[in-house]
């Protein structure tokens, strides 16, 4: 057997090619390092690798050990998301205040103002990342960098995200304020209250105490990439 007393790693390999593969080698007599996402619900960056050996005579297979696999940084991701959600409520919670505080009596002279949180990555080179999902990973180097809104809604999707990017180009996460201000009227989660009185006590236009909608600057441009 052409490959008795080598080791060969095989990714992918319960099903498909990859089980194809994996057979092959071991009928030629290696040792294998296999492992796939199955679908047990483990995450794809909380796999283990298992080393087997195959007798191709009785059709056995051998366990001879198994190995964790481990990427870095990437205990970071929930703390990312985590840091999204305190600069988000903390800003938003900050409008609604200033709102909720206006009082005829005293006309506001101030503008209030607060912003996105911002999600962004430095990626220096132009090395593939070995991933078979269509996101978590950038094709070029550059500085990428999105705004966030309601993380609440969407942990698990940011979680998974930024534990990918980790992963996939071995790089932090930065998150920060954005120079992006968030409108007083999406500082209002569904179901808030909010007092009509407020509003009539303001003798001044809202657009010069808060920053609101700007629909010439909405279109599809992330969304159509």
């Amino acid at each position: 057997m052409i490959l008795e007393g080598r080791v060969a790693i095989v990714t992918g390999a319960a099903a498909g090619i990859g089980r194809a593969i994996a057979t092959g080698f071991a009928a030629q007599g290696a040792d294998l390092l296999i492992c796939d996402i199955g679908d047990n619900g483990r995450r794809r960056d909380d796999l283990r690798l298992y080393r087997v050996a195959w007798n191709a005579k009785t059709a056995e297979v051998t366990l001879k050990a198994t190995y964790e696999i481990s990427y870095p940084d990437g205990k970071h991701d929930a703390e990312a998301v985590a840091e999204l959600r305190m600069l988000y409520d903390r800003n938003t919670t900050f409008l609604r205040d200033a709102f909720n505080a206006l009082s005829a009596d005293e006309p506001p002279t101030t503008r209030y103002r607060a912003f996105y949180p911002e999600i962004g990555i430095s990626v220096a080179s132009y090395t593939q990342a070995d991933s078979r999902l269509p996101y978590g990973h950038v094709t070029s180097p550059g500085f990428y960098s999105t705004t966030v809104t309601r993380p609440d809604l969407f942990d698990s999707y940011l979680t998974e995200q930024l534990r990918l990017m980790m992963r996939n180009h071995g790089i932090p996460i930065t998150i920060a304020e954005s120079e992006t201000p968030i409108p007083l009227h999406f500082a209002f989660h569904e179901g808030a209250y909010v007092d009509a009185a407020v509003a009539e006590r303001i003798n001044r236009p809202l657009r010069d105490l808060f920053d609101v909608p700007d629909l010439t600057a909405t279109d599809d441009q992330i969304a159509n990439g």
